[in-house]
């Protein structure tokens, strides 16, 4: 039996951060959590009620003391947090985030289990 490689199966591996964030569900609730690790794709969010999987948000952060607005959806909820998938972005966040991320530490993919 061949043995399994630990590579990351998202498309943009995660990196570690600690921003302060203001989730809207759309026509609904507004909560404040914290994203605690975040790729171009998505970021896990911790501190928030878990909104059901599929549900529509709208998430504010500041990065480098602009604000940005990113529209997202819920693909997983747990107990310490849940998944987002960020929709479109445009060039100015996806230069905010990229420059964000570039210094940060990676984030192993718990998804799938590490092996010797």
């Amino acid at each position: 039996m061949a043995a399994v490689t630990n590579r990351e199966r998202r498309t943009h591996v995660r990196k570690r951060v600690n921003l302060e964030a203001t989730i809207q569900v759309t026509g609904g609730s507004v909560m404040v959590g914290n994203l605690r690790d975040m790729s171009l794709s998505g970021a896990f969010i911790v501190g928030v009620e878990a909104p059901a999987f599929g549900t529509v948000l709208s998430i504010q952060i500041t990065i480098d003391g602009q604000s940005l607005t990113l529209a997202a959806i819920v693909r997983w909820a747990k107990p310490a947090g849940i998944g987002v998938q960020f929709g479109s972005l445009g060039a100015r966040e996806t230069y905010l985030i990229t420059e964000t991320l570039a210094s940060a530490d990676e984030v192993p993919d718990s998804r799938r289990p590490e092996t010797d």
